[in-house]
């Protein structure tokens, strides 16, 4: 009797065990579960994603490539015609020292007038160059505006079709991306389609 009273208890304590091990292992199971739902995607199926290639974007969509040397021509202007005037005014101070080489030498009021004379030209010259770089980088900027404004808008009827979740931008100086696979870069379709846009 005895035994079988010990052999009854180890059954119930067994039982009680596998209980407790059932009953805690499948509210782990379910407490994983629950996480992997919520830190996945509700569809990870529908998930879609492209780059662009800005590098591509400036050398081949031509209305970009012709402002761009449109921008750097007139720049290259600024420098000429600010290079002109620093020349033109070292000429003048050579001048008015080549007149005093000899024996003669300015009066003080020469000295003074003609110093005040370099000093207004030289801030002409500094005026004049700040205006017309402002005047480009402003032309620039709105350049680029627009430009970013009708890309966008491309990109906007593009994707009504494509329905990519995120359009990444790559490039110089853009370059976030450790790894990117070339079969998602729409930088072609997005040329030819901004080609036909632009150049109309």
């Amino acid at each position: 009797m005895k035994n079988i009273s010990i052999l009854i208890n180890i059954v119930l304590a067994l039982a009680v065990s596998v209980l407790y091990y059932l009953h805690f292992s499948q509210k782990n199971n379910n407490n994983v579960s629950s996480a992997k739902t919520f830190a996945s995607p509700a569809n990870p199926s529908t998930l879609k994603i492209a780059y662009l290639n800005l590098d591509s974007l400036n050398k081949y969509i031509t209305y970009i490539k012709t402002n761009k040397e449109k921008f750097e021509n007139e720049q290259k202007d600024i420098e000429a015609t600010i290079e002109n005037e620093i020349k033109k005014f070292e000429q003048q101070k050579s001048d008015f020292q080549n007149k005093f080489s000899g024996s003669s030498q300015p009066t003080q009021q020469e000295l003074e007038q003609m110093q005040n004379t370099l000093y207004q030209q030289q801030q002409a010259i500094e005026t004049k160059k700040q205006s017309l770089a402002q005047a480009l980088s402003e032309k620039s900027s709105k350049f680029m505006e627009d430009i970013e404004k009708k890309l966008k808008e491309f990109l906007g009827n593009y994707n009504k079709d494509k329905k990519y979740s995120f359009i990444f931008n790559v490039g110089s100086g853009f370059e976030y991306m450790s790894i990117k696979d070339s079969t998602m870069d729409i930088s072609k379709d997005v040329i030819e389609g901004m080609n036909k846009i632009l150049d109309k």
